[in-house]
């Protein structure tokens, strides 16, 4: 089990699973990131957290999110979180 992340991107790929898989993922991996840079978009038709849950959980665990309309838009909505403790 990893302690410590430096840096962690995700473009797409949270956003992309189910709640359950995003919770487990994100107590294992994604709040031990220090910093992270993470494309979420909302195309999914099924239970997963919003980007307005994922802010709030990453507010909850003290990571300072960001929130910023995608760079390069690819999809109406798609927004880009960052996070820097």
């Amino acid at each position: 089990p990893v302690e410590k992340i430096d840096l962690l991107l995700s473009n797409y790929a949270f956003s992309e699973c189910n709640r359950e898989t995003q919770l487990d993922y994100f107590e294992r991996v994604l709040k031990k990131a220090d910093r992270g840079y993470m494309i979420f978009n909302h195309i999914n038709n099924f239970d997963s957290l919003s980007s307005k849950e994922v802010v709030e959980l990453l507010e909850q665990n003290q990571m300072n999110p960001k929130i910023y309309a995608e760079p390069v838009a690819t999809y109406s909505g798609n927004l880009l979180i960052t996070w820097d403790r």
